[in-house]
């Protein structure tokens, strides 16, 4: 029995709106963070398209609501949420947890 579904790739095609993200944050030229985080996608923005040895890769600005009070300091943190933005080159995701925000 074969399945017609099709698999999304948020490596090719970008994280969705509604989409659950488990990351962690990957700017090896600024500092060394091994936390994980998990944050819900709010918005997403295009920034370039890359083609790469595994084909076309997209780029992009999201916007995240998570909780960042590990990278903060949680004795600075007043709200367990927080509106960031984050490139695709700056966060490694580890798992994704599709939403069904239409």
């Amino acid at each position: 029995m074969k399945n017609n579904k099709t698999k999304y790739s948020s490596y090719k095609s970008g994280l969705e709106i509604g989409d659950i993200v488990h990351f962690n944050i990957n700017a090896k030229h600024f500092f060394v963070d091994n936390n994980k985080y998990n944050a819900l996608v709010l918005d997403r923005e295009l920034l370039y398209e890359q083609e790469t040895m595994y084909g076309l890769r997209k780029f992009f600005r999201y916007t995240f609501l998570g909780d960042l009070s590990e990278l903060r300091g949680k004795e600075l943190s007043n709200s367990a949420n927080d509106v960031f933005n984050i490139e695709t080159k700056h966060i490694r995701v580890l798992k994704t947890i599709k939403g069904y925000i239409k």
